[in-house]
């Protein structure tokens, strides 16, 4: 099946318990048992459930119960395609969500039957199309962004939005060309003439702290170019926050060819390591290299940095040498300090120890070449540790992919296959069926490796179907497939949940040009639970009346973002809508005799006290002439009327009153993280600033002036300008709002 760009569909993943096939007499009819231990649809696609005893004695009563977050569905025999005793395929209801399944018989006599209810994962799938050949991706663990490295581009393309419509941004650094020779062009990419493409792009990687690592190989990775310097670089991408187009670092890797693939970051060594394909070594520098040039311009044939006489040093590049014809390709490190990397060529998996460049060498087992040629010979490829300390390793051109458990190096002979070409420490799994090329791994959240297979690919390489999948380690190491999706593929384009929202899947079909999101949506109001700010209930509008924004226009010319209690749990199931203090069950039956009172109106009657703190000091939050004082507020914390305990220049007595925030805390709702803290001024940053940033400053004088004259009366001024919450807008607001001003950098 084929899915066009930023079409929906959901996909089900079904997990069961495994169960013994037993064949039912009609006599004594034992319940139904499902023998799937995984299963993947579309909802409202076909579903097959295999097992035995669905028939049951003659006359019963047969159906399957689909129990979900929202409710349950029920699909009786007379709706489903096939009815055997061992199989049932049907039609998936279309609102069927995450929940459980099971199989009941009712006989004629005698009480229902139900098989063992089995968990069933219903993901959503978002598709994308770009122009370029997206070989592989990594998602940001600070914003959930995807970054992607293009294969033939000097371009890096970022999902800058990813909601349930996510949009492209493409970055160019503006480098010149990876590959640059005085030889004529080509008429097609062969050497030894020219080449017209720039950079490969092969990996990427993201620290924690939200900086993206990626490789450029140089065209000679795959085409030659002996005798070329320069031809390689590292990457160093540092994201803007606002969104503005990031800032490139070009770290060159010295020599001749290097052919650079694989990076990875490591955190325990603070090293950035790569591997050069062509060059058959594992290198890196130091995370926090500051004297190697990153001049993204720097001239092919240039001087090359120097290469570390000791491991790891600052200002040199750290290069341990591999024997020739490995091809070491992708590389990743462990919580030990080693650091792992995919041989290719030699089929192996190597150990580097970083501290002295010694390494050793797991061979994987033997596997016969699946179509005779050298391409069609690639072996290990990328490769990821899982949460149990297992490597996983995908054998791209065998269709297969591998498990590697490093605890049992210290009991086994895992250096050398057995006389059956087997390695005690490698288990070998058949993605299939007709598999071809298995580029892409990555070891996600509750058991499950990701993987995308292509299959097809012969005479000319290039495959005609992607699958998505994934191996449940949970599950026995279970295979899921999800459905075809048809169109050119080679294997690429790389996989990765979010690692901050695992119900996030992303993956690539790079000669498709395709980006994919797969999501979970439990709830059914077509949200991704990622993004949901209610998993409860569905809400599709994801209305959200205490978030950052106060509607402000017309008639000033901005809304304000910025409101010092918002929080980002949609109405549908936040108690207290609007931050009032006062719970939305509360408000429906009012206090002090006032009445029902508004749950998305924090200040009912408009005298600038919240409905809450009026209810708690007996006042009519719906009466504009009944309001607590200054005195009562501050009396009801104990506190004097000029008190600011947190020192963020709210008083206590406003922050009570006026804002509902915490008068002990800088930042109540805790969403200015990452800003510049001088001065220590975070509830009252969001109450001065007035416009769309967060920022205090001329922009939010002028704002203040222009109401100031657009309305004669102070207490008819639009409430949010009025920042000391006295009942007008007037000039203690502007005297207030130029202490923000004046202790520069506070605001922020």
């Amino acid at each position: 099946m084929w899915f066009k760009a930023t079409s929906a569909a959901l996909l089900v993943v079904l997990a069961a318990v495994l169960g013994d096939s037993v064949q039912p007499s009609q006599a004594d009819p034992l319940p139904p048992t499902i023998s799937n231990s995984v299963a993947a649809t579309f909802v409202g696609g076909s579903l097959t459930i295999n097992g035995s005893g669905f028939v049951g004695s003659v006359g019963s009563n047969r159906f399957v119960t689909f129990s979900y977050l929202l409710g349950s569905s029920i699909v009786p025999e007379s709706s489903a395609t096939t009815w055997s005793d061992t199989e049932i395929t049907l039609a998936l209801p279309a609102d069927v969500r995450s929940g459980t399944f099971q199989v009941t018989v009712d006989p004629p006599v005698g009480d229902p039957v139900s098989s063992t209810a089995v968990p069933l994962t219903v993901f959503g799938l978002t598709q994308l199309t770009n122009d370029g050949f997206n070989l592989t991706l990594a998602v940001s663990p600070i914003d959930g962004r995807v970054w992607i490295n293009e294969e033939n581009r000097d371009r890096h393309l970022e999902v800058v939005n990813p909601l349930a419509s996510p949009t492209f941004s493409q970055y160019s650094y503006n480098a010149q060309p990876i590959f640059v020779t005085t030889l004529p062009p080509c008429d097609s990419p062969q050497p030894p003439c020219q080449s017209t493409y720039t950079g490969w792009g092969e990996s990427v990687d993201i620290e924690s702290t939200g900086t993206i690592w990626a490789t450029e190989g140089g065209k000679g990775q795959y085409l030659g170019g002996d005798g070329l310097i320069n031809t390689s670089r590292v990457l160093r991408i540092t994201p803007d926050s606002a969104g503005s187009p990031p800032a490139f670092g070009c770290f060159t890797v010295p020599g001749s060819n290097p052919g650079v693939a694989g990076v990875s970051v490591d955190v325990v060594n603070n090293m950035i390591w790569y591997a050069e394909s062509t060059g058959n070594a594992i290198s890196g520098f130091r995370q926090d290299e500051t004297s190697l040039s990153t001049d993204c311009n720097r001239a092919v044939g240039a001087l090359s940095d120097p290469v570390c006489a000791i491991p790891m040093t600052l200002g040199c590049h750290t290069r341990c040498p591999l024997p020739t014809g490995v091809f070491p390709v992708h590389v990743t490190t462990g919580g030990d300090g080693a650091v792992w990397f995919a041989e290719m060529w030699g089929r192996k998996v190597g150990k580097l120890n970083p501290a002295d460049c010694t390494f050793i060498e797991v061979p994987l087992p033997d596997a016969d070449n699946p179509c005779g040629l050298s391409l069609c010979a690639l072996g290990p490829w990328e490769l990821d540790f899982d949460a149990a300390g297992k490597l996983w390793l995908a054998e791209y051109a065998y269709g297969t992919v591998a498990r590697l458990d490093p605890a049992l190096m210290a009991t086994e002979n895992c250096l050398a296959l057995d006389t059956g070409g087997a390695n005690p420490c490698v288990a070998r799994f058949d993605v299939g069926p007709d598999a071809r090329y298995v580029h892409t791994i990555s070891a996600g959240s509750d058991g499950r490796v990701w993987f995308t297979a292509c299959k097809g690919g012969l005479p000319d390489l290039l495959g005609t179907v992607t699958t998505v999948g994934f191996i449940s380690t949970q599950h026995n190491n279970e295979i899921v497939r999800f459905p075809e999706i048809v169109g050119p593929c080679d294997g690429g384009g790389g996989i990765e949940e979010n690692p901050v929202h695992h119900k996030d899947v992303w993956f690539g079909i790079m000669v498709s040009h395709i980006v994919g999101r797969m999501y979970l949506d439990d709830d059914g109001d077509g949200i991704p639970d990622a993004n949901d700010n209610c998993l409860g209930a569905a809400n599709a509008g994801q209305e959200n009346t205490d978030l950052n924004f106060i509607d402000q226009t017309p008639p000033s010319t901005q809304d304000d973002r910025t409101w010092p209690n918002s929080d980002t749990i949609g109405d549908a199931c936040d108690t207290d809508d609007d931050n009032d203090g006062l719970a939305d069950t509360a408000e429906t039956a009012g206090c002090n005799g006032s009445g029902p009172l508004a749950p998305l109106n924090r200040d009912t009657d408009g005298d600038r006290v919240l409905d809450g703190p009026e209810c708690a000091l007996g006042t009519n939050p719906a009466n504009v002439a009944s309001k607590p004082t200054t005195a009562q507020c501050a009396a009801f914390l104990g506190v004097g009327v000029s008190v600011d305990t947190d020192g963020d220049r709210i008083l206590d007595r406003v922050e009570y009153c006026g804002y509902n925030t915490n008068r002990l805390v800088l930042d109540s709702d805790d969403d200015q993280d990452g800003f510049p803290i001088t001065g220590k001024t975070k509830d009252g940053c969001e109450a001065a600033s007035l416009n769309n940033d967060r920022v205090v400053n001329s922009g939010d004088k002028l704002m203040l002036v222009n109401e100031i004259i657009r309305e004669p009366t102070s207490s008819l001024r639009l409430a949010s300008f009025d920042i000391n919450k006295d009942g007008g807008v007037n000039s203690g607001d502007q005297l207030l709002q130029q202490q923000f001003i004046d202790n520069a950098g506070s605001c922020p």
